[in-house]
C-alpha cells in the first residue's frame, strides 16, 4: 500500500513482510535520489515510522493533577507532543 501526504512531502509505503523492508534499507543505506521531471535531482531519506500521531482524551482527573505526572505515565507510550486542557460542558459531567 503507498500513502502520499502531499503537504509533508511525504511518501509512505506499507510492507507486509518485514524481511521485505529490510532489505530495501539495507540496499539503500536509507538514501536515494530522486530524479524530478525538470531534471533536479533530490536526496531522499528512507526510514521506519510509527503508526502515526494518536490523540487521548482523558476525563475525571482529580483536580490536582499535576500535568508532568500526565507527561510522565505517557512518555512510556512514545513522544508526547503537547498536553492541551478542555472544558467540557456541563451536560456531559
Amino acid at each position: 500500500m503507498i500513502q502520499i501526504d502531499g503537504s509533508k512531502r511525504h511518501v509512505y509505503i506499507k510492507f507486509t513482510e518485514e524481511d521485505s523492508m529490510d532489505k530495501i534499507l539495507q540496499a539503500t543505506g536509507r538514501q536515494k535520489e530522486y530524479k524530478q521531471d525538470t531534471g533536479d535531482l533530490s536526496q531522499v531519506t528512507i526510514e521506519i515510522t510509527g503508526p502515526g500521531i494518536k490523540k487521548f482524551r482523558k476525563a475525571n482527573l482529580p483536580l490536582d493533577t499535576k500535568e508532568s505526572d500526565i507527561r510522565d505515565s505517557l512518555s512510556e507510550k512514545g513522544e508526547l507532543r503537547g498536553i492541551k486542557e478542555e472544558m467540557w460542558a456541563s451536560v456531559y459531567r
